[in-house]
């Protein structure tokens, strides 16, 4: 260990590691290259080999295996996105009802369905439970 920084980081913690800052930087970014990878976006894959590259010289071995492991998504964020609009149970009003975003999720609730937006919600929110089934 010859840098001061390190010796110094070693003697007041020596349990321990001590992580540069490029390094926790590096990581940031292989992480942010695969989950745009992942993404589809194709362009990415360059940029995470490189990344990869660095971080497999970096790192010890069985230090790299443990952060690819726990860094790696299992599948794109486009996959947990949640689908609109949701329908609802409301046991108050004892019917379905479907809550949306906007207008384009409200074009897609059946016809004669009841749906709210959030705006609506916010100001039903507190209401006795005859109102919302006068309301509704």
């Amino acid at each position: 260990m010859g840098d001061p920084l390190k010796r110094e980081a070693a003697r007041i913690h020596p349990l321990r590691s001590v992580t540069t800052p490029s390094t926790v930087v590096l990581k940031g970014r292989w992480r942010y290259a695969r989950q745009k990878m992942l993404n589809g976006i194709e362009s990415a894959q360059d940029e995470w080999e490189q990344l990869d590259k660095q971080l497999r010289e970096r790192l010890a071995p069985e230090e790299y295996a443990a952060f690819a492991v726990d860094a790696t998504p299992s599948s794109p964020k486009t996959a947990t996105k949640p689908e609109w609009p949701k329908r609802l149970w409301s046991a108050a009003l004892n019917d379905h009802v479907w809550i949306v975003r906007n207008e384009f999720d409200a074009r897609q609730v059946p016809d004669g369905a009841a749906y709210y937006t959030e705006q609506d919600i916010r100001l039903l929110k507190g209401s006795t439970p005859d109102h919302l089934r006068a309301v509704h």
